[in-house]
């Protein structure tokens, strides 16, 4: 794990991050000291990590084969991702909660681990290990530059097709960075639990019914497809870590949910589910180089499977068109039993 470079004269009030190391500059306490990453100035908080969790970051990243993996940690997620990367618009609710960690290009073509530490600081080291191994993954496949947006853009004319495979394409560096997480030893017990999954599939609910629902308000058919992409894209990540877990020996069965977690999936998510598995059965985990022209080929295989995940949510997707291919009796049932399942999770 690598220190970052002590920068001089930056003010700290654009946040509190650490950059996670047993060197991280030590100082009074409560003060704070600047550091840069790629040339970007990131305030760090001087108080140093925990030595467990130290730890944790380290084995989790050296286990995966990343021993000089550069891990920042931060309390302030969101402004550091975009400090280092450029992107102003983004922003760390995935529809489910918040992000735990993401691994960015920085605009100098480093690639660096962000961990948020308002979300991880209060969970196990466990998890905290197991967060770093799979971020470790997404860094093996940058480093290798197998990421085939590029290729993508110039092998697909329709707009659509084009977002729905590179979500697809996600989908399967998820599927590649937790396929190696299971082969490295780890199992499911920190992460894509049946539980865990429940929640995810009443977030998909919820969403799906939402765009529809502020759709009768706004009548912008651009906005409403945007918001059900927003729906697909949260899910389908989703989707690639439970595809992981289940074709590596944690097998997925959806009569471990609740009743209202059965019909969601039923509804949902399993009319791609088998087509899903199908088309990420022979893609290699994050430990073995995969070209990118082999990757933008299983992305644009993914396109027809996208398209049923759409129609499942309740949309169709044509040229220059969007529909809402669901009755209101349908509409209603989501509704109620998103309504139930909200009451359950607020008596939690």
């Amino acid at each position: 794990m690598r220190l970052a470079p002590l920068a001089a004269g930056w003010s700290p009030s654009a946040g509190h991050a650490q950059l996670t190391s047993r060197r991280v500059a030590t100082g009074p306490a409560g003060s704070v000291s600047s550091l840069t990453v790629s040339g970007v100035p990131i305030a760090s908080a001087i108080e140093r990590l925990p030595a467990a969790a130290e730890d944790a970051i380290t084995k989790g990243h050296t286990v995966m084969g990343a021993p000089d993996a550069l891990v920042v940690v931060t309390n302030l997620f969101v402004p550091t991702v975009q400090r280092l990367t450029g992107e102003s618009d983004y922003h760390a609710d995935r529809g489910g909660g918040d992000v735990a960690a993401r691994t960015v290009t920085t605009t100098d073509g480093d690639v660096v681990v962000i961990v948020n530490w308002e979300v991880m600081a209060t969970k196990s080291l466990g998890v905290l290990e197991r967060v770093l191994a799979h971020e470790s993954g997404h860094l093996q496949i940058m480093r290798r530059a197998e990421e085939p947006y590029e290729l993508l853009d110039e092998i697909l004319d329709d707009p659509w097709d084009f977002t729905v495979a590179s979500m697809f394409a996600v989908c399967v560096d998820e599927y590649r960075c937790e396929a190696a997480v299971f082969a490295a030893g780890y199992s499911v017990e920190n992460s894509h639990t049946d539980f865990e999954y429940e929640g995810t599939l009443t977030g998909l609910n919820i969403a799906s019914i939402g765009a529809n629902f502020e759709y009768q308000k706004h009548l912008d058919v651009a906005r409403l497809r945007s918001d059900v992409l927003a729906a697909m894209s949260n899910h389908t990540k989703t989707l690639g870590c439970m595809a992981a877990r289940h074709l590596h020996g944690h097998p997925f069965d959806p009569a471990n949910l609740s009743t209202h977690g059965q019909a969601n999936w039923s509804e949902l998510v399993a009319p791609a589910w088998v087509e899903l598995l199908g088309l990420l059965a022979e893609v290699p985990d994050a430990s073995s180089a995969w070209p990118g022209k082999e990757s933008a080929q299983t992305a644009t295989s993914g396109i027809s499977m996208m398209n049923t995940f759409c129609k499942s949510l309740g949309y169709l997707a044509e040229p220059d068109k969007f529909w809402i291919k669901m009755d209101l009796a349908t509409f209603n049932q989501r509704l109620d039993r998103a309504n139930a399942e909200m009451k359950i999770f607020d008596q939690r």
